[in-house]
């Protein structure tokens, strides 16, 4: 009887909620429209701690394809006294890309100074129909390259990284 109880709550431990973690972009594939030469992608992330300390209220590392980061940190009630709804987070993010290609973006889930997860997405921005690489450069588009993020309070560096974003 002992053993059927023991292997019982083996079982439970292992069914126990787990972080989940979601991020992508809104649309995958973003048409440029016609005439115009950089187009707005939104991306969201989601994270719902699974009762893992590690991962509630983590600082959140944005790295764009370019490799300028922004980075998003939430004000939280301490851990053991979070209410059901301080275990879920979500951001959302603006990224214009100017021209087509496809374009990797991460987002990094930093504990502290600890990268805990890292995370990336990918989306699609297509060039108008009728536009050739001639027009593009023509008209002065350039392409596949991001131009600009919505800042909000986030924290932009435009320049390349190698570090361990969660140490910066």
């Amino acid at each position: 009887m002992k053993s059927v109880a023991f292997l019982l709550a083996i079982l439970a431990t292992g069914s126990a909620a787990k972080p989940t973690i979601e991020f992508k972009p809104l649309r995958r594939i973003t048409q440029l429209s016609v005439g115009q030469c950089d187009a707005e992608v939104l991306f969201s992330l989601r994270v719902a701690d699974g009762g893992v300390e590690d991962y509630y209220c983590p600082k959140v590392v944005f790295e764009w394809e370019d490799g300028t980061r922004s980075i998003e940190e939430s004000d939280c009630p301490p851990f053991d006294q979070a209410g059901a709804d301080d275990h879920k987070r979500s951001w959302t993010r603006s990224r214009k890309f100017q021209g087509s290609g496809t374009f990797t973006v991460q987002a990094h889930l930093c504990h502290g100074e600890r990268r805990i997860k890292s995370v990336k997405t990918t989306v699609i921005v297509a060039g108008w129909e009728g536009q050739s690489e001639d027009t593009r450069g023509s008209s002065g588009c350039s392409t596949g390259r991001p131009i600009e993020s919505d800042g909000g309070d986030a924290i932009l560096s435009t320049s390349r990284r190698t570090k361990d974003p969660c140490s910066e």
